[in-house]
């Protein structure tokens, strides 16, 4: 998917979270245990709205330890309305970033030196699974277009499992990947070990970004082995 696609899901994403910011925003998120749905947009009004601008602005050399360095942290600890607020803020400000830059401009990546497109994609793949979150905990019904979700897959493949592996090691085993509503098929990891998961492109996109989907897709070979991948990025990242 291109980066004008991404822009527009990620703007959708925003407008979500814009259209329930005078709601109950106490409510736990079941997917992100600990959390309110403020805990969540407080997550997002700094990690997404404030830092990744700075990294797309970033020299792609840039040492990592340096790039934040100089963020406004102003926003973090902030509670009730001036929380709401600073999210209201800083995440339409990293939407007007990211639209005013050039996808194919380089700059800093957590995978190292790569180009805007990768900060793009992020934003749009971030705000998809928080969205999937607090539509958890208000019971409402989440939907992503096939397009979207195979994105969704092919960045988790990409970066974040990838990027998990190098916190925690990554499993010893090759996972096998297949979508009933597309003909996506992918395949990570290089070990003996053969296990594979079948299911709808969402709910694909879902489990490998941690979120359980135990009813929604199909677990073959080795069980154990399948299950170091689909809870690879929460226990790297806590689940966030």
């Amino acid at each position: 998917m291109d980066s004008a696609k991404s822009l527009e899901w990620f703007a959708e994403n925003v407008d979500f979270f814009e259209s329930i910011l005078d709601d109950d925003l106490s409510k736990p998120v079941p997917t992100c245990p600990g959390w309110s749905i403020l805990d969540l947009l407080a997550h997002l009004s700094f990690g997404l709205g404030v830092c990744y601008p700075i990294a797309a602005a970033a020299l792609p050399t840039a040492p990592s330890d340096s790039v934040f360095a100089g963020a406004d942290t102003s926003s973090i600890g902030l509670q009730g309305s001036e929380a709401v607020e600073a999210f209201r803020t800083n995440v339409r400000n990293c939407v007007t970033a990211l639209e005013a830059m050039d996808p194919e401009a380089p700059c800093w990546t957590y995978a190292g030196p790569g180009t805007v497109s990768f900060w793009i994609r992020r934003a749009a793949s971030e705000t998809a699974i928080h969205r999937y979150d607090v539509e958890q905990a208000y019971g409402t019904q989440f939907a992503l277009a096939p397009e979207r979700a195979t994105d969704g897959i092919d960045e988790a493949l990409e970066f974040a499992f990838p990027f998990a592996g190098q916190k925690i090691g990554a499993p010893r085993s090759r996972l096998q990947i297949a979508a009933t509503d597309s003909d996506l098929q992918r395949s990570i990891g290089t070990g003996e070990t053969e296990c594979a998961i079948t299911g709808d492109t969402q709910s694909l996109f879902l489990a490998l970004w941690g979120r359980e989907q135990e009813a929604e897709i199909q677990v073959d070979g080795d069980r154990a082995a399948a299950d170091e991948w689909l809870t690879l990025v929460a226990r790297a990242f806590a689940g966030r």
